[in-house]
């Protein structure tokens, strides 16, 4: 993961330098100066995207590198969405010119929706896809899943994440199992009425530690605190279909999260582009110094009253830092 990181940060610099050697930067001030507005899409619970975001509103970073580089007078305008299919509405409409998405499933539908999308910079993120039971209902194995009722926000990475666990572990899917997906387009603070189990994530999944939702299936490979079954009692036993995962060592799905410029907005604004790119780089490097409490410094206070901000900081945002943290450039 911390190799992945690494290699993939000094790529993405790589590229950079040679854009900005292509582009000319260095005669910004020559340059007459011009104002851009540009619509960036980020994610609720998004860790270091929504930290990203947070950082540059104090330090005004992005809009400082447009303007040393291109002399522009950068306008950032910040969209926030529960889940990808939001969106990409959203960059159909023309709203957003840079955001940031999955690779998988998203970009498959995203081409199917006719958005073209240009990979700009990795926006970093080590979620953990939960699969969310009552703690004391039946469902205890992964066995009684058969036939239940498993919201899922349809059309995302969880909803993959599920998929491509059931595939793995039955050899079947979902529907040749009787498992009916209903479409749960929000996040929930609670077990919808007629519904045995949920996907979600972490940290939006913190809202959930110490009440009687409780895990059964880590997508990483284990099974959660719900599990009573063949391979042990509770949280931590490795669940050994997980090998069988095109996408293992690192679970039943390895995701990556990229900005990525909409609809030829990289041929368009050719300079924006690079600047948000140097920008979001220096912005990573500062994060990187810091502890996960004093990035959440940056945070908007009304952000605790329904994340509790410890769990946050040590199931989110330190999992970031363990793999940007090694990045040294």
């Amino acid at each position: 993961m911390q190799k992945r990181g690494r290699v993939t940060l000094l790529v993405t610099l790589s590229i950079v330098v040679l854009l900005v050697l292509l582009s000319g930067v260095g005669s910004g001030q020559s340059r007459p100066p011009r104002t851009v507005t540009v619509g960036i899409g980020v994610h609720e619970q998004s860790t270091f995207q929504q930290a990203v975001q947070y950082y540059n509103e104090k330090h005004r970073i992005i809009e400082k590198t447009a303007k040393e580089l291109f002399n522009i007078d950068l306008k950032l305008k910040w969209y926030t969405f529960p889940f990808a299919p939001q969106h990409i509405a959203a960059m159909q409409a023309g709203d957003v010119q840079i955001g940031s998405f999955a690779t998988f499933p998203i970009i498959t539908q995203i081409k199917k929706r006719g958005v073209t999308l240009a990979p700009l910079t990795e926006s970093l993120g080590a979620y953990e896809f939960l699969l969310m039971v009552k703690k004391d209902g039946p469902i205890k194995t992964f066995e009684d899943l058969k036939g239940k009722n498993v919201a899922v926000p349809v059309g995302t990475s969880p909803h993959g994440a599920f998929e491509l666990f059931v595939l793995t572990e039955f050899g079947k899917t979902p529907r040749e199992l009787g498992i009916n997906i209903v479409n749960q387009p929000w996040h929930a603070a609670y077990m919808p009425p007629g519904i045995d189990a949920f996907i979600t994530y972490y940290p939006a999944a913190t809202i959930f530690l110490g009440t009687e939702i409780v895990p059964l299936v880590s997508m990483l490979g284990y099974t959660g605190e719900a599990y009573d079954g063949p391979l042990g009692k509770g949280a931590g036993h490795r669940i050994p279909s997980v090998k069988n995962s095109p996408f293992y060592p690192e679970g039943y799905i390895a995701l990556r999260n990229w900005f990525m410029a909409a609809n030829g907005y990289e041929k368009k604004e050719p300079e924006v582009c690079i600047a948000f790119m140097v920008g979001h780089q220096k912005i990573i490097q500062a994060l990187a110094k810091m502890t996960p409490h004093e990035i959440t410094e940056y945070y908007p206070a009304d952000e605790w009253k329904t994340t509790p901000r410890k769990a946050y900081e040590e199931l989110a945002l330190a999992r970031d830092l363990a793999e940007v943290s090694q990045i040294s450039v």
